[in-house]
């Protein structure tokens, strides 16, 4: 299930979570994609710049990492989620 929000969409997971995604460039089926990966938790979307400066070429794809940005953390008690305390948030590893 995806959501649209104002410059990207929430894709929504099996376990709760909500992703934030955007795709530019989405419909040029005749462009190569390029994913844009951030590093760990607090630096999301920080590639938006970059992403820009390959739009001309490229389908580009950025998210923000569950549990930052625009993204959230897991519902589902056990899933995975960016926080490095799982626990305190009543979760079981």
């Amino acid at each position: 299930m995806a959501d649209v929000s104002a410059d990207g969409e929430m894709v929504r997971l099996s376990d709760g979570a909500a992703l934030w995604v955007v795709t530019d460039n989405e419909h040029r089926h005749d462009l190569s994609g390029l994913v844009f990966l951030h590093g760990g938790a607090g630096m999301w979307d920080y590639l938006e710049p970059v992403a820009g400066l390959a739009r001309d070429s490229y389908r580009t794809h950025r998210y923000d990492q569950r549990g930052c940005g625009r993204s959230s953390t897991p519902t589902r008690p056990g899933s995975a989620c960016a926080s490095p305390m799982p626990r305190a948030n009543g979760w079981s590893t």
